[in-house]
């Protein structure tokens, strides 16, 4: 693919970010075996080969981050275009339908979609000497990937390589990332709508209660009422500090854990479905297919962590 590592003359840390981006494009490359997407073991993590020009189109189920590594994207997304190239990345920062162009290749770069909640609690963190504002914000936004994020996105692809210690490092590194990310210039309208949601706890304990009960019945009217708010507040507070619906979110968790069903126990689609609260094993798959790429069954060939036969108990 013939891909070099570029590093811009007025880094100020200029050996750290050589480091790290040498590390990047050696990782990145080892798993961009094919054109397009290519999962990783960790399942928020991929990345993307384009070795001529072309086009794709999608919208993000959670915040996501997009950082190029060689060549040149313009995405398109709400009305506006964003133009990144080497050590930029893209923040997806609404559930937007976006149309993308590689104008510059050969093309690689790495894409992580970020928990809602995780992004919703650091927020809570870092948002407090923040300006409020009732704005969500762009969709979408450009900025520097400096060699702090360099460092943390190679550590991330160590961890997720790593199959003993993937599940204890990986969110460790993601918090890392986030928190990069929200103290990053670009990120002000992000922390600005944390600190404008004026009932932010209550709603990050209904984040919880609904990763533990993801698998029964949930309505947003039943959620606003937990979380002692009108639905449209809820909603829109939701919204605003997690950049994602409640809706979406609970979809987003339910296949998070059915992946683990799937990889660890050995369930195969239509168990591991039906366990996270899916009323169709159909719909199960094509929402898995939009989230990680490929079908369940070759998702689990993949990378699988259960034991031949399964790791169920006999009946």
């Amino acid at each position: 693919m013939g891909f070099e590592v570029t590093v811009p003359e007025n880094n100020i840390e200029p050996a750290r970010a050589a480091l790290a981006s040498e590390s990047l494009v050696e990782r990145a490359m080892d798993l961009a075996v094919e054109t397009g997407r290519n999962p990783t073991p960790w399942p928020r993590l991929s990345v993307h080969r384009h070795d001529v020009p072309g086009q794709d189109e999608g919208e993000a189920s959670s915040l996501t981050i997009c950082a190029v590594i060689k060549g040149r994207k313009v995405v398109r997304v709400d009305e506006r275009s964003l133009e990144y190239g080497p050590y930029r990345f893209l923040v997806l920062s609404l559930p937007q339908p976006y149309t993308g162009s590689v104008v510059e290749h050969p093309y690689l770069s790495l894409s992580i979609s970020l928990p809602a909640d995780l992004v919703a609690e650091q927020a809570l963190e870092i948002a407090r000497d923040s300006q409020p504002s009732d704005e969500l914000g762009p969709a979408g936004y450009v900025g520097d990937l400096d060699p702090g994020m360099r460092d943390a996105l190679a550590r991330l692809f160590d961890a997720a390589l790593d199959d003993r210690r993937r599940d204890a490092l990986c969110p460790v590194v993601e918090t890392e990332i986030v928190r990069r990310l929200l103290v990053s210039p670009a990120s002000a309208p992000l922390r600005a709508a944390a600190a404008g949601v004026a009932q932010t706890r209550p709603l990050v304990e209904v984040m919880r209660y609904m990763r533990d009960h993801c698998h029964e019945r949930l309505t947003v009217e039943d959620l606003a009422r937990k979380a002692g708010m009108s639905t449209s507040s809820f909603a829109h507070g939701f919204k605003a500090l997690t950049r994602t619906s409640p809706i979406r979110f609970v979809k987003h968790v339910r296949l998070e854990k059915a992946r683990l069903l799937l990889l660890r126990d050995g369930l195969n689609a239509s168990e591991a479905a039906y366990r996270v609260g899916y009323k169709s094993s159909s719909q199960f798959s094509n929402d898995f297919r939009r989230q990680y790429g490929e079908s369940p069954g070759r998702y689990a060939a993949r990378f699988s962590l259960a034991p031949a036969g399964g790791s169920r108990a006999p009946t």
